[in-house]
């Protein structure tokens, strides 16, 4: 089911749940619709169904899982509307942090980030997308991490 194990201990095991499963259905790991079980998922990362009950919660909080009367947990469908939503929000917030990153940016920064613009420019003219949006992520983060403002960046991180 999941491929990813984290790279860093978060603080709890429920955590350590959270953001596997998220990061599996922001990748696609996990598709819209699709069923899973908290035993499952508690036998994956060797726990007992509790901290898994806590990640769903958390999840189901942030509209990435439904959660119905029969106790299902299902990956949650988006509509392309909450799509623009999330990303006009994004934007906005994306335009702010980089505004305040260049008063940060040293001048390695600027040559790591050009550097990651010409890995973004051979993936388009591989057509390699699904590259792309990944490497593209990481010049975001790259200067989200600049920002100086720790409650933006993990609004825009987490």
């Amino acid at each position: 089911m999941l491929k990813v194990r984290p790279k860093e201990a978060p603080a709890t095991i429920s955590e350590t749940i959270f953001r596997q499963l998220k990061k599996a259905i922001i990748e696609g790991e996990l598709k819209p619709g699709q069923r899973i079980q908290e035993k499952e998922v508690a036998k994956i990362f060797n726990v007992s169904t509790t901290p898994t009950r806590e990640a769903f919660q958390r999840l189901a909080a942030e509209n990435y899982l439904t959660i119905n009367a029969r106790k299902e947990v299902i990956i949650a469908t988006v509509s392309i509307d909450e799509i623009k939503e999330v990303y006009e929000v994004v934007k906005a917030l994306d335009f702010l942090a980089t505004t305040k990153a260049m008063e940060n940016l040293t001048p390695k920064d600027i040559d790591d980030l050009n550097k990651m613009n010409k890995d973004l420019e051979n993936y388009i003219k591989q057509k390699n997308i699904a590259s792309y949006i990944k490497h593209n992520l990481k010049v975001h983060y790259h200067i989200w991490k600049k920002c100086g403002n720790q409650f933006l960046f993990k609004s825009l991180s987490d």
